[in-house]
């Protein structure tokens, strides 16, 4: 935990890190990893990004999400092809999206701007995922998931540099 500039102590506890916690569970249960190594590669990750984001000094809590999203990538990449798992992956970046926006040291303002940050990859994700199963099984579907989900990608970045665009309150978090 840190003071900021009011002398307040804010936690580097949020409301989105049990669901964080969940869908890393989540993902570690689908890997092919042994079950214990994969639940301690996303505890760590976890753990490691919540100790940074508490950190004093803000270039180095600048770095709290990168043991996450290693965590979860080394996860991802370690899960079988197929539907559940592969449901379960986008989810856990969704929710890894909505963790990152819900930071203690932004100022809190109107919900939408922190809606629109996750939703956009959240509809990215269904639409994905709806496609790749329920599309012909081909190299089409799945490039048309793809571009999908990078489309998805695109619209986040382009609305979270442009939060003006639905809320003209200052920075939100979830």
């Amino acid at each position: 935990m840190s003071a900021t500039a009011g002398g307040n102590v804010r936690s580097p506890l949020g409301p989105t890190l049990p669901v964080l916690a969940v869908a890393a569970a989540a993902i570690a249960y689908e890997s092919v990893l042994p079950t214990a190594l994969a639940f301690l590669i996303a505890a760590a990750g976890i753990a490691a990004g919540v100790g940074l984001r508490g950190v004093r000094w803000p270039r180095v809590r600048s770095a709290f999400p990168v043991p996450v999203l290693v965590a979860l990538g080394a996860l991802a990449a370690s899960a079988p092809v197929g539907g559940v798992p592969v449901l379960f992956v986008g989810v856990g970046g969704v929710v890894f999206v909505a963790w990152l926006a819900d930071d203690p040291y932004r100022p809190a303002a109107g919900p939408t701007r922190g809606l629109v940050e996750w939703a956009v990859p959240a509809l990215g994700v269904g639409i994905a995922w709806a496609s790749s199963d329920l599309l012909p099984s081909s190299a089409a579907s799945l490039g048309v998931a793809g571009g999908l989900a990078v489309a998805a990608v695109v619209a986040l970045a382009f609305l979270a540099a442009r939060p003006g665009l639905f809320d003209r309150d200052a920075a939100e978090t979830v």
